[in-house]
Parts: structure tokens; sequence; C-alpha cells
């Protein structure tokens, strides 16, 4: 996935935590690495980035991280401003060197996780907006971890690669179209633990499952097919199998991108061989999700006919609690999924 973003002019400078955007409409940028560098955006102790550098108009310029930082959502703060569905939002900051001319600085703000375009930057109005907590000492990626491969009419791809209206296999229903992609990134320092990543390791689910090892969110659903799950299996949450071996809780892990996968029906698919859920639209699942992220959501559903969430259709399997999926791993516990 390309590391290119929707970016606005501001007209402040250095560490400067307001924003006074400029008439200048829009523009595209890219972050590239440079001689084999990350794309990482360092504060470098405010000097230029050591080995990324930011592309504009098909030229790469130097640049510096300035900080990272959410948009308001008081008007006091400026959140008139503000897009309503950018409210809390997540932005970096960054100057250019040497930008529009030799010897020019120009700043630039973008949104890392909201997949704003260039019209949807352009409808910030002018003005002062003060910037909330922001972070000038710990570096930003853009950039994103190995995909999961997921079994589609084209074998398994990755799942980045995959966009609305491709075919993905499914257990019960052949090959779906996707309705909706989306990710969710989230860093530590600053997210909640609660959204560490999980780990599936290679062969630690029946079947020799996944077939390769399988990093999902703490509350992504497993299809288990067992003599307790049920005649058709039961959905598990991954968070209720930490004590299975093979399965463990990566609390080093920095960064993590999930991808959000919606079917036309909430369905079983192949991830890593492993059959896990689609995204299912319930009431939990959308407080993760930014109010873009959930304005998209709407919008796809309608356009494929279900114009309202209670319409979505049930569960694909029986869906089992935390507890209920630790006692269905307990050799002692006589637990069976209804």
């Amino acid at each position: 996935m390309a590391n290119s973003y929707a970016a606005r002019f501001d007209s402040n400078t250095g560490g400067d935590t307001k924003l006074n955007l400029t008439n200048d409409a829009a523009q595209t940028i890219n972050f590239v690495s440079d001689s084999g560098g990350d794309v990482v955006l360092e504060p470098n102790g405010g000097e230029a980035d050591p080995d990324t550098l930011i592309e504009i108009g098909g030229q790469s310029y130097n640049f510096t991280y300035e900080m990272s930082a959410t948009l308001p959502a008081s008007t006091n703060d400026g959140a008139g401003k503000v897009p309503d569905e950018y409210e809390d939002s997540e932005v970096y900051v960054v100057t250019v060197h040497d930008y529009p001319s030799a010897g020019e600085t120009t700043r630039l703000v973008f949104m890392p996780d909201e997949e704003a375009s260039l019209d949807d930057m352009d409808s910030f109005q002018n003005g002062a907006i003060k910037l909330q907590n922001a972070n000038t000492t710990e570096s930003a990626a853009v950039c994103f971890a190995e995909g999961t491969l997921i079994d589609t009419d084209k074998g398994y791809v990755r799942i980045e690669t995959l966009a609305t209206g491709a075919m993905v296999r499914t257990l019960d229903q052949g090959f779906q179209p996707i309705v909706w992609i989306s990710q969710t990134t989230h860093e530590w320092p600053g997210s909640e633990e609660s959204y560490l990543p999980i780990e599936i390791r290679s062969g630690a689910m029946d079947g020799d499952l996944p077939m390769k090892d399988l990093v999902v969110s703490p509350q992504h659903r497993v299809l288990i097919q067992n003599s307790k799950a049920g005649p058709n299996g039961a959905l598990a949450p991954a968070k209720g199998m930490l004590e299975k071996s093979g399965v463990r809780l990566m609390q080093g892990k920095k960064r993590i991108t999930y991808y959000h996968l919606l079917l036309p029906a909430h369905s079983v698919v192949f991830a890593n061989g492993l059959p896990c859920e689609s995204f299912y639209p319930g009431e939990e699942a959308l407080k993760a999700l930014t109010k873009t992220q959930r304005i998209d959501l709407l919008r796809a559903l309608s356009k494929s006919g279900c114009f309202d969430l209670r319409d979505y259709g049930a569960f694909a399997r029986p869906v089992l609690s935390v507890q209920e999926t630790r006692d269905l791993f307990d050799p002692d516990n006589v637990f069976h999924a209804a």
C-alpha cells in the first residue's frame, strides 16, 4: 500500500501547536525511503528525517517531522473549522525543506488514518485550529506490516491489496464480493492495551492451520469445529484462546494495522487458511471505527440494498463469549456450544 496522503498547507511554522491553513488547494504527498531506509517519520532533534523523503508533484524533498496531534472537538479550540467527521482525528505535521523553491520551507498537515481525499482536506476552513495532545518526541510510522492472506477467486492475496468488489471465498456461500474494506492503525504507547494483537501460530489449530502465523485483533472470532462447538461449529474470540498452546498476546508490539472486511452477509472466510469471520457491523464493532469509517460503511451498505443495520442479518455461526471459549479449550470442562 502506498504511503500517499492528501495534505493542506499551514502558514504557521516550527513547533507551533496551532494550525492556520492557507487558501492553497490540498496537495497529494507521498513518503518514500531514502537509500534503503525505513518509512518512519522521525523527530530527529528538529533536523531533517534521516532516511525518509517526501514527494510532492513528482519531486523528492527533505522534511522535518514536527508532531502528531488530534484535531479539536471544542468550538473554543477551532472545531468549527474542522468537518464534523474529522473531529478528534489524528494529524501529522511536517515541514518540507526547499519547497516551493530553494531556501524556503513549507508546513503541511495530513491525517494518517482517515483516507481523506483532496476534496475532504479542502473542506477544512481557514483560521486558527488548536491541536490537542501534541506529541513532538515519538516517531510516527506510515508503513504497513505484511498482510494477512485472504482466499479469493484469484487465490490467496494480501488483504491490503483487496478492494471493493473483489471476490472472497466463503465457507457457506461460495465467492462473495467485498462491500466495504478499511483499516485501523494502533500504536503503543498511545492506544489502549485492549487493542494489542493476538498471534495464532502456524499449525496451532486443528488441521495444521493456520498455514502461516496469523495476527488478529483480540475480538476477532475464529471458527472452531470440534465436538464441543456444536454440529456446525462456533465462532470464538481470539482473546478467549490465550491459554491454548500456540496462541499468544503480542505484548511487545509497537504498531499494528487491522483490516476490516465486510461482505453482503456475515460469513466465514479463510485467513492464512484458517476459517475466520468477516466484519460484522454490530454496536461494539462500530464503536471501534472512526466517524469517517462509519459513514463510509453505511453508505456502502445502502448501495448494496441494506438501509438499516438491523437488516444486515445474523451471525454466520453461534458466537461464544470469552469465558465460553476458555471453557471450550479446557479438557476438564464439559461445556458444549448450543
